[in-house]
Parts: structure tokens; C-alpha cells; sequence
């Protein structure tokens, strides 16, 4: 058996046979990890989202039960939280633009939402493992979607110390062609003839398969996270080669905006401060807030292996939601 099949057999048995809820899971990452839950073997699947009933694009499985709740109902996610053994933390309000211009419902939803599940994990006696899912904006945050999203890493490893039970965070970057990603935006304004609006081509930007991101959350829960965040190397691109790739792509014109509230010319993925509490082994980076680690050099977009402009095209070109590029 290599190393790979390893990996996979530990995956495998973290959520075999397990009950796993998963906030979230009509999302364009929570269906992708709802199908594999289902691939590896779990027991049942719970799908906690606003309005599941309706949603469309529901993964319909046997295995796969969809509540309808709010993460602010105490009650909603208490009972779905009733002998669960392992959580999948998807649910937030990802757009940086909607968090800075509703910031208030931002912290309702990303950190006090965050809070009630928690509360309800801590209370569950069947649980054994809990990974809540963060982003890159986690890191050095100068942002609204950013600061509730480290507040949300710093919850769940107090909830470590209070708990008998495996709780930790992962870091994501930008997921290729998720709802609300440029590339999806871009994609949309190319089809209507419109032109590709750019707010800064020197911007960088760390970028994520679907499939990669759905590894790191299934690797998360095959190791011991002890309230500890982890992250994995990912390329970066550079904004302005993307909008040429897509402007030559489908033929349209590109114009610069110029910058907006809540964004960083480059993101981190480890910053200056959060490296002496970090260690990497491999392609994974593991920050343990607030216990000084071997410590790593800082990490961001600005200095990640830049994807060039004909992998980006290969990208660009690639109908399905999920290509390669490795």
C-alpha cells in the first residue's frame, strides 16, 4: 500500500459508518464533500442550510438528510446536532463586499452563528471531532469576512480546552470558479459582452480546487487538531493575468476600478505575527494559537508559485467546475 492509499484509508475511516452534519452543504464546497461523505461511507449525512427543502441543487441520497434552520436557532441546531459524531463547519457569509457593507449581519452569522454551534458540540456526547472551515483572509485581517473568520479560529480553540472531543480549523484560499469568485463573475460578465472590471492587476490572489479543498477538510478529521489551524501550500495569480487570459479568452475588454474597501493588494496565508506558532511538515502548514511552535517563515500570495499565464488558460478553458492544473 503507498502512501496515498494510506492517506485515503485514514480519510476513509475518520467519517466510516459515522453520523456527520454539515452546515452549509448546499454550498458549492458543502455539495462536493456532501458526495464524497457519501463515497467514503458515512453512516448519515446532515445537511443544516436556510432554506434546504428548496434548494436545488441537493445531493439526493438515501444517506443525505437536509434540515432547514438558521445557525442564530438555538433549538434548530441543537437537534440537529443530536448524536452527530463528527461536524463540517461550512456555513458563512463569504462575500467580502456584502461583510463590509453589513457588517452586523456579518458577526451574526460568521461569529455569533459560529458560537451557537459550538455551544451545541460541546454539549453532545457523541462527538468526536469538529472542523470549521476559515480562509486566508484569517490571516493578517484587514477586513469585516477576515476578522470574523479569525474570531471564528480563536472559538473553536477554546472549545479544544473545554472539550473531550478533536476541534480544529482549516484555512482555504479562493475556491476556482466557486459562486462569487472572479472567474465566476468574469466568466458571466464575458457572456453578456460586457468588460472585465479589475480593481488592481498587481493584486495577487491564492487559489483552491474544490477537490483540494474537500482533501484538506477530510485530512483535518484522519489527524489530532487540537484546536489548531491548519493550512495547505497552494499557487497563487496574479489579477492582471487572469484578466488578460479571460479577456482573450472570450474576447472582451478590460478596465481597472481600482480598490475596494476590505481588500489587500496580497493575501496571507501564515503572517508575520501567527509564523513563531506555526510548523510546517510537507505541503501543510499547522498554527497553534497562542503555543509557541519550531516556527515557520511568513507565508502569502505574493511569494506562492505564481500560476502561469498557460496554466491560466487551461483553466480558463476548462468547462467543468474543477480542472487541474498539477
Amino acid at each position: 500500500m503507498d502512501a496515498f492509499d494510506t492517506v485515503a484509508r485514514q480519510r476513509e475511516a475518520s467519517v466510516h459508518a459515522r453520523v456527520v452534519l454539515v452546515t452549509g452543504g448546499t454550498g458549492f464546497l458543502g455539495r462536493e464533500l456532501v458526495r464524497r461523505l457519501i463515497e467514503v461511507g458515512a453512516a448519515e449525512v446532515r445537511v443544516l442550510a436556510r432554506n434546504a427543502g428548496r434548494e436545488p441543487a441537493r445531493v439526493e441520497r438515501p444517506q443525505v438528510r437536509y434540515i432547514s434552520g438558521d445557525l442564530l436557532d438555538e433549538s434548530a441546531v441543537r437537534a440537529a446536532m443530536r448524536g452527530v459524531h463528527v461536524v463540517f463547519h461550512l456555513a458563512a457569509i463569504k462575500s467580502v463586499e456584502i461583510c463590509e457593507h453589513e457588517p452586523a449581519r456579518a458577526i451574526a452569522t460568521n461569529v455569533r452563528g459560529s458560537g451557537v454551534l459550538i455551544q451545541a458540540a460541546l454539549t453532545e456526547p457523541a462527538l468526536e471531532r469538529f472542523v470549521a472551515v476559515s480562509s486566508d483572509k484569517a490571516a493578517n485581517p484587514n477586513g469585516v469576512y477576515g476578522l470574523t473568520k479569525a474570531v471564528m479560529e480563536r472559538m473553536v480553540a477554546e472549545a479544544q480546552r473545554l472539550s473531550g472531543a478533536d476541534f480544529g480549523s482549516v484555512r482555504c484560499g479562493s475556491l476556482w470558479a466557486s459562486t462569487g469568485s472572479v472567474i465566476a463573475i468574469w466568466r458571466q460578465a464575458a457572456q453578456a459582452g460586457q468588460a472585465l472590471a479589475v480593481t488592481d492587476p498587481a493584486m495577487t490572489r491564492f487559489v483552491m480546487l474544490r477537490s483540494d479543498a474537500v482533501d484538506l477538510l477530510l485530512e483535518a478529521t484522519s489527524s489530532t487538531m487540537d484546536g489548531s489551524i491548519r493550512a495547505r501550500v497552494m499557487p497563487a495569480y496574479l489579477l492582471g493575468d487572469l484578466a488578460a487570459v479571460v479577456s482573450q479568452v472570450h474576447a472582451v475588454a478590460v478596465h481597472t476600478t481600482g480598490g475596494r474597501s476590505g481588500e489587500k493588494m496580497h493575501d496571507d496565508l501564515i503572517s508575520r505575527e501567527e509564523a513563531p506558532f506555526a510548523t510546517r511538515a510537507g505541503a501543510f502548514f499547522r498554527i497553534t494559537p497562542g503555543r509557541r511552535n519550531e516556527g515557520v517563515e511568513p507565508f502569502g500570495s505574493a511569494g506562492a508559485r505564481r500560476l502561469t499565464r498557460a496554466e491560466l488558460i487551461n483553466l480558463v478553458g476548462q468547462s467543468g467546475e474543477d480542472p487541474r492544473w498539477m
